[in-house]
Parts: structure tokens; sequence; C-alpha cells
């Protein structure tokens, strides 16, 4: 056999054993990864008894919608009824709140993958509610009832605990609207209730609203 045909088998030979130990080595790394994902899932699956706990679960008391009676046959009010009714069915669902929200690797560590389902469907529950009771308070203000969205709003700030911005904006909204020099007192209420110690870029979006808001009065 001559060198031109002894070569071609060389290199040929020398590119399995390449191909072979790019194989192995992929599959050490799949192996390691393997391990590392079954070793998440048996820390997640360890914490299964542990309760998501009660004081994440919220359920609303809606007393705060009594005054709120418009006649849903009416034009003029038909949203702001429709708004009510629909608030009053999502009131009804099973509402969680984690303060600070966790991932959903996190809950499974921390409370088991059998309450993954439960926390997820429970946050989701939450912000459909904060969102909906926001709708209503804008629609309240746009036919010039303050003092209803006012009550509204500060059901879904100081008992809901909101952490959308938009129950806050609203709010500072109306103040604007009414009485200006309120603001600080709203502000301070807000600090006191420690509602968004976990939330400082909220906090800091709502302190800049409200600087905007007493600039555009002054």
């Amino acid at each position: 056999m001559d060198i031109a045909t002894f070569l071609p088998i060389v290199f040929l030979f020398g590119l399995g054993l390449i191909f072979k130990s790019l194989l192995s080595t992929g599959t050490k790394r799949h192996q390691i990864k393997m391990e590392k994902i079954l070793e998440e899932e048996m820390t997640s699956n360890f914490h299964r008894a542990k309760d998501v706990p009660q004081k994440a679960f919220l359920k609303p008391n809606m007393d705060f919608l009594s005054s709120i009676n418009y006649d849903k046959y009416d034009d003029r009010y038909r949203a702001v009824a429709s708004l009510k009714e629909h608030l009053i069915k999502k009131s009804q669902l099973t509402m969680v709140r984690l303060s600070p929200p966790l991932t959903n690797r996190e809950v499974k560590e921390q409370y088991g993958i059998v309450n993954l389902d439960t926390v997820a469907q429970g946050e989701e529950n939450y912000h459909n509610y904060i969102n909906s009771a926001n709708a209503l308070a804008s629609s309240l203000i746009a036919l010039g009832d303050y003092g209803a969205a006012k009550k509204v709003l500060e059901h879904t700030i100081f008992e809901m605990k909101s952490y959308v911005l938009r129950s806050y904006t609203l709010s500072l909204d109306i103040y604007k609207k009414t009485d200006i020099n309120q603001i600080p007192t709203f502000l301070k209420a807000i600090d006191s209730s420690k509602i968004l110690l976990n939330y400082p870029d909220l906090k800091e979006k709502i302190q800049d609203y409200s600087k905007n808001i007493q600039k555009e009065v002054l």
C-alpha cells in the first residue's frame, strides 16, 4: 500500500477518534445537566408538605361597593355597572399575593411542586382582580364620582396591597382634581402600611408621578 492510499485511512481514523471524544464529552455534560435537574426536582419535592402561608391568600371585603348603584340599563352608566358585576365575580376566585413575588422555581423550592399551580393561578387571579378594580375606578373618575372611585382605590391599595402602578396613579389623579394638599398624607399612609417595602422601583415611580402632578399645578 503506497502512502497516497494510506493517508486517507489515517485521516478518517483520526476523525473517528475526535468524534468519539466529542460524543463522550457531550454525553458527560448531558449527564451532569440531567443530574442537576433531578437534584432540583428532588429538592422541590422535599418541600411538598409545606403549605403556602395563609396570609398570602386574600379574600376581599366587598362592602366598599355598596355606594356604587348605577343603573346598568342606562347607557351613561352601563360600563360602571358592568365593571362592578365583573369585579364581584373576580372576588370569588382564590387569590394569592406573595411579597416579594417568586419565580416558578422558587415556588417549587419553597412550597413544593404540588403547590405550583395553586400559587400561579392565585397570583393570576389577584392581578386580574386588581386590574378590574382599577378599571372600575377609572370609569367612576370619568363620571366625576371621585368619592366612589377613591373608595375603590383605597380598597385596592390598603386592603388588597396592590403592586400595580395604576392603582396609585389613579389615586393621585383624584387628589389632583379634588385636594392636592392631601397627596403628602396619601404617600405617608402608603409608607406607614409598608405595602411597597419589597418594591423600591414602584415606590420611586409613584413619587415621580406625584412630583410631576405638583409641578403641573404650580
